[in-house]
């Protein structure tokens, strides 16, 4: 059985455990900022390219603290190792691409607090380094191989399809896509089953705020798995394998949930299968 180890660091919560979202095994999963995290110290360091280019092959971004206080996630991190490096500060996702004073991220944002420029010669790339202690930044004069720094790659928690139709729910840690055309429960089930997903098992979703525009009021929505109700009478008792075999024998009933919004409340209630409703597919995160 696989056991959780929880790291309690700066108030930050590490979790290293397949049973919550999970990316890669060398990436670390923060609740906080509901993303993953990996440190790259060889030593050696890279360049902000190279260092830039092998979070983009394993598919994640050059970190950069996207909101107040992400910085101690770093420190947490390092604070967790085993063997702690001997480096102060890394680099971070944000340069000053032409020279001109203009600091943006790999996200193509203007990062707050943004660090200050230095004063340069025009159109002279310089990229920023972050002190892992503090988390103030400085400027580096070079992005080239002569300033090689350790870095810190991020993976923020996303729904593993393409289909822009799953929206990722962060308090339930799934991905919910919410279909606007009613059918029966097997083509709802199938609808599901084909985009790799599965039809919604609880009612969570009916409370998650992004999904609350999407969702359609004094309406009902099926829920699975279905029931199969056996039909028997003492004359025509027969074998259980022998009434699933016919049909006459069985019938199905589904779970359905009725949205009332002027009452914010839902009710649960039978459903006959072969009648249609809408419906709602859940998708596990990085499973």
């Amino acid at each position: 059985m696989l056991e959780n180890t929880f790291i309690f660091v700066l108030g930050l919560t590490l979790v290293a455990s397949r049973h919550g979202p999970f990316y890669r095994t060398d990436y670390t999963y923060i609740y906080k900022y509901d993303a993953f995290y990996k440190v790259h110290w060889d030593g050696n360091g890279l360049s902000w390219d190279q260092a830039s280019s092998t979070c983009a092959d394993e598919e994640s971004s050059l970190f950069y603290p996207e909101v107040k206080d992400e910085w101690t996630v770093v420190k947490a991190l390092v604070a967790g190792m085993k063997k702690k490096p001997n480096v102060t500060d890394i680099i971070v996702g944000m340069s000053d691409e032409f020279g001109y004073g203009e600091i943006k991220s790999v996200g193509g944002d203007l990062p707050d607090p943004t660090p200050i420029p230095i004063e340069q010669a025009p159109k002279t790339r310089t990229c920023v380094i972050m002190d892992i202690e503090t988390g103030s930044y400085n400027m580096t004069g070079s992005c080239e191989m002569g300033s090689v720094k350790s870095f810190v790659c991020k993976k923020k928690a996303t729904c593993p399809t393409i289909d822009t139709g799953y929206i990722y729910v962060k308090n339930l840690h799934a991905c919910y896509k919410v279909h606007q055309s009613k059918k029966t429960w097997d083509d709802a089930d199938k609808t599901c089953t084909l985009e790799g997903a599965a039809l919604s098992l609880s009612t969570g979703f009916i409370r998650a705020e992004v999904l609350i525009p999407k969702l359609r009021y004094f309406e009902e929505y099926f829920l699975g798995p279905r029931i199969v109700v056996r039909s028997m009478s003492p004359q025509k008792a027969k074998s259980y394998d022998e009434q699933l075999a016919n049909e006459s024998f069985i019938r199905y009933e589904c779970n359905a949930v009725h949205i009332n919004k002027t009452e914010k409340f839902e009710r649960i209630q039978i459903k006959n299968c072969y009648e249609t409703s809408y419906f709602v597919c859940e998708m596990e995160l990085n499973s």
